[in-house]
């Protein structure tokens, strides 16, 4: 081929738009010809210009790679005591679960009334609230401390984003409550309650929550319910019977003087003696009631997701008592 048809091809050569053959014979070219291969140069600085004008769309696997680099950069420290482990199991198991749905999933109505999709915003939502109260927001969002309200206005805000930014965000608020966790901290907020509690009641109530809305996923997309492990269940039982006496309380069935034996049976299970108002140790045998339910029952009706009527429980002794505890049980449940 002539100097002069080689010439001709050398805006096709800056494109990568000539034949093997051509390339061949045009990089000959160029390396006998300075003034050629400086024209070459600028012709593929141009090419590069007008390429960079152009939206491309990247590969697919370019945006999963990133964010998983983003979740490893974003974990938080590992735990190192029982109920930031806790914590943290039944975040990553909420983690595990959200891949596995299909579009038609992220549709399905919860026994709440939230899709499955507007749900795992309300996660964000929560968890957001916990790192903002921490002093670590992870969203300019200004939605506030009510529930309600607060879950309503992150739903429109993700309204037309990927579920997998609303993820972002509750990674990320997981990571600062997690690395608040790893500071030794007491206390820390339940804003939605404006009051101060116990660093163990915050990641308790965290993880406890987290746990029954993968189960209300679980429900409503027609998957087995997953509870946790023994030992978190009864950590979880645990916490709660610690709280009793103040949940009765806080909804107007207190009863000073009163013992209660809670008896929860299933893998996790035990038995408490429980004082049946704030302040007050419990007494001894004879109790004024005994309840006996399975452990995941106690726990739904926890999160009110098992109405008093409907729960499975045996009592023996006092059944206004009873009624009232299992009443209480739900008094912190929010959706």
């Amino acid at each position: 081929m002539s100097d002069d048809a080689l010439r001709e091809l050398l805006a096709a050569y800056a494109l990568n738009a000539c034949e093997p053959n051509e390339v061949a014979q045009v990089e000959r070219y160029l390396a006998r010809d300075p003034e050629a291969a400086a024209e070459v140069a600028q012709l593929s600085t141009a090419a590069a210009w007008i390429g960079a004008t152009e939206a491309l769309t990247p590969p697919a696997e370019l945006r999963a790679s990133v964010l998983a680099a983003a979740r490893a950069h974003h974990r938080g420290p590992a735990p190192d005591d029982d109920l930031t482990r806790l914590y943290r199991t039944e975040t990553d198991r909420f983690e595990t679960l959200i891949p596995t749905l299909e579009s038609d999933d992220l549709a399905a109505m919860t026994a709440n009334g939230l899709s499955v999709r507007d749900l795992v915003i309300h996660l964000a939502a929560m968890e957001s609230m916990i790192s903002a109260g921490l002093g670590a927001p992870v969203s300019n969002l200004d939605a506030g401390t009510d529930v309600d309200q607060r879950t309503a206005m992150f739903i429109e805000a993700y309204a037309l984003r990927p579920i997998e930014d609303v993820l972002v965000l509750w990674r990320e608020a997981i990571a600062r409550i997690t690395e608040w966790a790893a500071t030794g901290a007491t206390t820390g907020p339940l804003p939605w309650l404006g009051i101060e509690v116990g660093r163990d009641t915050v990641l308790i109530s965290r993880a406890f929550e987290t746990w029954i809305h993968a189960d209300d996923i679980r429900r409503a997309t027609g998957r087995q319910l997953e509870p946790p492990s023994p030992a978190h269940l009864h950590c979880m039982a645990d916490f709660s019977m610690r709280s009793l006496p103040t949940w009765l309380d806080v909804s107007g069935r207190s009863h000073p003087g009163c013992t209660a034996r809670v008896v929860l049976t299933g893998a996790g299970g035990g038995s408490w003696l429980v004082p049946l108002a704030p302040r007050e140790s419990a007494g001894g045998e004879p109790v004024d009631v005994v309840l006996e339910v399975d452990i995941v029952e106690w726990c739904h009706r926890i999160g009110e997701r098992v109405t008093t009527d409907a729960i499975a429980v045996r009592v023996a002794g006092d059944d206004a008592l009873a009624t009232d505890i299992l009443e209480a049980a739900s008094a912190l449940a929010t959706l």
